[in-house]
């Protein structure tokens, strides 16, 4: 939080993205699935709209999806946000939870060099840094 390109905002994401004028080159959403009410308004087409209009050129907006969503929900959301933004990317971590990655250029997906048993961590923090970019987290 010392660092001047990280912005943290308790508050709900739709409202703060509807009164701010600020863009960001990364918008990260890790809501609760639409069966939520109050957070089914993070997973529609207007919010997206809403993310593509803060972000800076060549920015990306990622959300967070479980896996335990409605099959039929997942391929609205997936075509909502197709209809928004130009290209996006889907990253399967885990059974349960994946990362859509969304931005109207396309994104350069690099395969990461994983650590290895034994290998000094702090040379793998060093290789991977977000200090030049600008993102929210809601």
């Amino acid at each position: 939080m010392e660092r001047d390109n990280v912005y943290s905002h308790f508050d709900d994401g739709y409202n703060y993205l509807l009164k701010s004028d600020q863009n960001y080159d990364l918008i990260i959403s890790n809501v609760p699935t639409p069966q939520y009410s109050v957070a089914s308004k993070i997973w529609t087409y207007d919010f997206f709209k809403l993310t593509k209009m803060h972000l800076n050129p060549g920015g990306i907006f990622s959300m967070w999806v479980n896996g335990a969503m409605n099959p039929k929900a997942i391929e609205i959301v997936l075509k909502s946000l197709s209809q928004v933004y130009e290209h996006c990317y889907v990253g399967f971590i885990h059974s349960m939870y994946s990362n859509i990655m969304c931005s109207n250029q396309p994104i350069k997906v690099n395969t990461p060099n994983y650590v290895k048993s034994g290998e000094d961590i702090n040379n793998y923090n060093k290789k991977y840094t977000l200090n030049e970019i600008s993102y929210l987290l809601f």
